[in-house]
């Protein structure tokens, strides 16, 4: 095959000359992902109820939820989400991770296929306890 026919062979199979003299196929190799929209800061969302009747700060539940088709042993899912608790405080979405400023739940949930596995992270103020 001569360097002419190679280049038909290309062209056929949907390879198109690029600008830098390379060939590459002419369709994405992969569905083209949507340009991210970022959401809304929900920071300012729990401003309102981030104090009591007293004006001292609410405590938080903080609430995990793991969805897997394989469930890991409960240390090793609470250990697995020390980082994310760091980085919520960080990003100022809660004010500390201490037991006193929040309330830590984890759970987990089994689900049937891989595309249903995700991790579920819910901050809701701690509801107000009757005495």
């Amino acid at each position: 095959m001569n360097a002419v026919q190679t280049l038909l062979a290309l062209h056929q199979k949907g390879y198109e000359l690029q600008p830098d003299g390379s060939y590459a196929k002419a369709e994405a190799l992969a569905p083209r992902v949507p340009d991210p929209v970022p959401q809304q800061h929900v920071g300012a969302a729990l401003d309102d109820a981030s104090r009591d009747e007293a004006g001292r700060p609410a405590r938080l539940v903080v609430r995990f939820t793991r969805y897997a088709c394989r469930l890991t042993d409960f240390d090793n899912g609470v250990g697995g989400i020390k980082y994310v608790c760091d980085c919520l405080r960080y990003e100022g979405l809660i004010p500390n991770d201490d037991p006193g400023s929040i309330d830590l739940q984890f759970r987990q949930v089994r689900v049937n296929s891989r595309a249903e596995e995700g991790t579920l992270i819910e901050i809701e103020p701690q509801p107000a306890t009757s005495s």
